[in-house]
């Protein structure tokens, strides 16, 4: 991710190093509390051979500005996204089976995370050619698979805050249980046993024939 932005922004953030963690407080307090989670950081990511800094006004904006819009268009790249979340203490672990999927698919692999909740954004992306005819690589949606199952494994969810409609549908059983998934299903047919309501996600009666 740092890199990419890099390139597109012409910045030098993955010269500092292999992360940037941004940490924002606001509110009665703010100030008190990021001078508390400074000096916390100071400790450890200074044992670890990273560095704080503070910054504010317009270098703070230009941080997020960065984080949320830094990659720029996308339109040469095939590109597949996910919002999957694990526990905090998984992290670490999530973030090297990341950059493993990719690797392991010739994938280039981005991570945007809210680190204090363990919901992470990673993407999967590789140039576009020719010779692909319009149609995005199958390894793609393979890595994508590979990561979602990564994350239930290590007791995380398929969805951190997007929810599951369609495209989250054939792990939800695998999260959930299957019967579990046929009781949500048998509660919905109360209510619309017609099957008119949000016929096409994953509680509607025929996704099943989906899920597999």
């Amino acid at each position: 991710m740092l890199a990419s932005i890099d390139r597109t922004q012409g910045t030098d953030l993955a010269a500092r190093g292999g992360a940037l963690l941004l940490v924002q407080t606001d509110g009665y307090g703010a100030d008190e509390e990021i001078t508390r989670i400074g000096q916390a950081l100071s400790t450890v990511c200074v044992t670890a051979g990273g560095t704080v800094d503070y910054p504010d006004g317009a270098a703070a904006d230009q941080y997020l500005w960065l984080r949320r819009s830094g990659r720029g268009p996308l339109s040469d790249l095939w590109f597949i996204g996910e919002d999957v979340a694990v526990p905090r203490s998984a992290l670490v672990d999530m973030f090297a089976a990341i950059d493993q999927i990719g690797r392991r698919h010739g994938l280039d692999a981005a991570v945007v995370a809210h680190a204090g909740d363990g919901n992470l954004h990673p993407a999967f992306s590789v140039p576009k050619r020719p010779s692909d005819g319009g149609v995005p690589p199958a390894a793609l949606a393979t890595a994508a698979d590979e990561l979602v199952r990564t994350a239930i494994a290590l007791g995380g969810t398929a969805s951190g805050e997007h929810g599951v409609g369609i495209t989250k549908r054939p792990w939800l059983a695998e999260e959930i249980g299957q019967s579990s998934l046929d009781l949500q299903r048998s509660l919905k047919a109360v209510f619309d046993p017609r099957g008119i309501l949000n016929p096409h996600t994953f509680l509607a009666r025929d996704s099943s024939k989906d899920d597999s």
